[in-house]
């Protein structure tokens, strides 16, 4: 972002402001200034601004529901599988059935995807009010403070979004035929270097 386009005379990469760097580089991990001194001018002793916290969860509840839906699509997922491994589309899945007992088997799918979309999402909006006001966070300076992130699922519902994960890593990421696409997606981003 700050190397590969080519558009200004004065400096290379996308001109991107500050905090929208700072929110690329900690918005899914937190880093020691002593690990990674080239790094320094994130603020690495501080958290992310709440928005830099939030798109590492909004991009976790969208790919889990969009890969199930891909894994659906592409056949290496089935439906028996997924009630099975995971218990949070079985819960939701269970219930469209019974509210829409003729729909066809995509439409509940997509029903179902829907409803965990929005729990996802209606519980990290909850969790984030809870810790900020528990916080007492009125600013930017105390959220970077605070003494952890504060944008986080509730931990049941983490808990559930986990097991979804790690069933798409044992079932879908690591499948068989898939060594193919991962060489590739390798291939690519070592192809890439700084010139």
């Amino acid at each position: 972002m700050t190397w590969f386009e080519e558009r200004y005379a004065a400096f290379r990469g996308l001109n991107l402001t500050l905090a929208v760097r700072e929110g690329i580089v900690k918005h899914s991990h937190d880093y020691s200034a002593a690990s990674h001194p080239e790094l320094a001018e994130y603020f690495l002793e501080q958290f992310p601004p709440l928005e830099a916290q939030l798109i590492d969860l909004a991009d976790e509840i969208a790919y889990l529901t969009a890969d199930l839906d891909d894994g659906f699509d592409s056949g290496i997922l089935t439906l028996g599988q997924v009630r099975e491994g995971v218990p949070l589309f079985r819960r939701f899945h269970d219930a469209v059935l019974r509210e829409y007992p003729s729909a066809a088997q995509k439409l509940a799918v997509n029903e179902t995807l829907k409803r965990i979309l929005n729990l996802l999402v209606t519980d990290l909006l909850n969790e984030v009010q809870v810790r900020v006001e528990a916080l007492g966070a009125a600013n930017l300076e105390d959220i970077r403070r605070a003494p952890s992130r504060l944008a986080a699922l509730s931990p049941q519902i983490e808990a559930d979004r986990a097991q979804a994960k790690q069933f798409l890593y044992d079932n879908l990421y690591n499948s068989a035929g898939m060594e193919d696409a991962h060489d590739h997606a390798t291939d690519v981003v070592q192809g890439f270097s700084p010139r």
